[in-house]
């Protein structure tokens, strides 16, 4: 019973984690434990678990009066996980240049590959996913666990929010896929500092596009 219980914690937690990620469950929804464990085919005592790893990452919230509920982001909310996602990935891949050797890009391109497959498609939600681990591969491809577990386990979404038109959409799509293959382009080429350069920008373009931001990062 226990074995079940954990295989269903984790396929709980694997299900809801890239919805609160990418804004499937808008802010401030009460996360009901009936209904959620319904909908996810798991026992309340698993949903429960589950709950508390996400609530552990600041993936959930807790209510005054108890309950889970998603939680809501101010601006500066998210001025600061953009701080912290800059922090990290560029960091990750200045530490490619201190390794040396060449970096295998070849799995950054196959993902930008399968953007490009998604975006064709019109598939915004996997897109979203297949950007997240665009840029989980980077941090892993530094070789520092650590930075890739504070990485993997904080609250850093792509896309806080899906209610943009799809023709913006598609080119939001278009521009990253471009970006992505410039970043590839520079670590291919051994120009790490060109990398961090362009992988910093954008961070700060897909910035400003969820939220309207202008922030600067300081350099």
């Amino acid at each position: 019973m226990a074995d079940q219980r954990s295989i269903q914690r984790r396929e709980a937690y694997r299900l809801l984690r890239p919805m609160l990620l990418h804004g499937q469950i808008p802010g401030g929804t009460r996360l009901g434990e009936v209904e959620w464990a319904a909908k996810l085919g798991v026992h309340r005592g698993a949903l429960r678990e589950a709950f508390g790893l996400l609530l552990h990452e600041g993936l959930l919230a807790q209510g005054e009066r108890g309950g889970h509920f998603a939680p809501t982001y101010e601006r500066a909310d998210l001025d600061e996980i953009l701080e912290l996602r800059a922090a990290l990935e560029v960091a990750a891949v200045r530490r490619l240049c201190q390794k040396g050797g060449p970096v295998d890009v070849e799995p950054l391109r196959a993902m930008c590959r399968t953007m490009r497959q998604l975006a064709d498609s019109r598939m915004p939600l996997g897109f979203a996913e297949a950007d997240r681990l665009f840029h989980e591969r980077i941090i892993e491809s530094a070789g520092n666990r650590r930075m890739a577990r504070a990485y993997l386990q904080g609250p850093i979404f792509i896309t806080a929010q899906l209610d943009i038109t799809q023709s913006k959409t598609e080119a939001d799509m278009a521009r990253t896929i471009e970006e992505h293959e410039q970043i590839c382009d520079q670590l291919e080429a051994g120009r790490y500092e060109d990398a961090a350069r362009c992988l910093e920008q954008h961070l700060l373009t897909a910035h400003s596009v969820v939220k309207g931001s202008s922030l600067v990062l300081d350099r």
